[in-house]
């Protein structure tokens, strides 16, 4: 489990449906949820959990993705098994990771010290829990 320190930027309600907004360091994420409970209030720091099956890489060549959270980050190291890579992943201000298939790493590429994008569904992040409790 991937886990990042953010701040929450902006909440949006419809109905029963919250999208958050978080920023973490220079990058915002974005949040889709049902439940935010009482204490989710914008200025509030935060600690988000991703797992790795859910992060995405890819090469900027300027196709368009329906991801909302899409940001750069540096390869910092790769471990190759025999299906699978865990892909560690710095962006800038937390450390992410990344489990994608060997052959997605053999086409991508995927070099330590190279940048890639990386897209994350809102979706498929959470919050772990809220700062100060």
């Amino acid at each position: 489990m991937s886990r990042i320190r953010a701040a929450v930027e902006k909440i949006e309600n419809a109905d029963a449906l919250h999208i958050v907004t978080f920023r973490a360091g220079e990058i915002r994420l974005k949040m889709l949820g049902l439940e935010l409970g009482e204490k989710m209030e914008e200025g509030r720091g935060v600690t988000l959990v991703v797992k790795p099956t859910a992060v995405a890489l890819c090469r900027e060549n300027g196709n368009a993705s329906s991801h909302d959270n899409r940001f750069t980050a540096a390869v910092i190291r790769i471990e190759r098994g025999a299906l699978l890579c865990s892909v560690t992943l710095d962006a800038g201000g937390f450390v992410l990771e990344a489990v994608v298939t060997l052959a997605a790493c053999e086409r991508l590429r995927l070099r330590e010290g190279e940048e890639v994008s990386v897209l994350v569904n809102p979706a498929d992040l959470a919050v772990e829990r809220l700062e100060d409790d």
